[in-house]
């Protein structure tokens, strides 16, 4: 986009580099903003793995039940915090659909590498 104004005494400016300039801040503030939201689908924080006894979810394309969640503290009866307890066990039981069960740590679900999705809530 070529833009021609005029200065006052009537000759004629050019605006093509300064239009340049607010294009291509215009663009990465657009880029920033892209990245940070893309970013944030991946990175999880611990209320974002917090999900509760009964839940579905998909932990790194396993999909399971959860059994217990040292996260939020919710454990069935099957599974009571007694027998489970958080010093012992940090972060998420799931029952596969095999019945085989498969135990995630905490550090392992915040990890940059692990993608943790809610499939289905209590």
């Amino acid at each position: 986009m070529l833009s021609v104004a005029t200065s006052r005494d009537g000759a004629a400016v050019d605006n093509t580099a300064f239009e340049h300039t607010v294009l291509a801040t215009a663009l990465a503030v657009c880029f920033t903003l892209v990245i940070q939201e893309f970013v944030g689908l991946f990175v999880a924080r611990l209320e974002d793995i917090s999900m509760p006894a009964g839940t579905d979810i998909e932990v790194d394309g396993l999909r399971g039940h959860v059994v217990f969640s040292s996260l939020s503290a919710s454990y069935t009866q099957e599974f009571p915090e007694t027998d489970w307890p958080k010093s012992e066990y940090s972060g998420i039981m799931m029952r596969m659909s095999n019945g085989s069960l498969v135990f995630h740590e905490t550090n392992i679900l915040l990890s940059d590498d692990c993608i943790v999705e809610l499939i289905s809530e209590v």
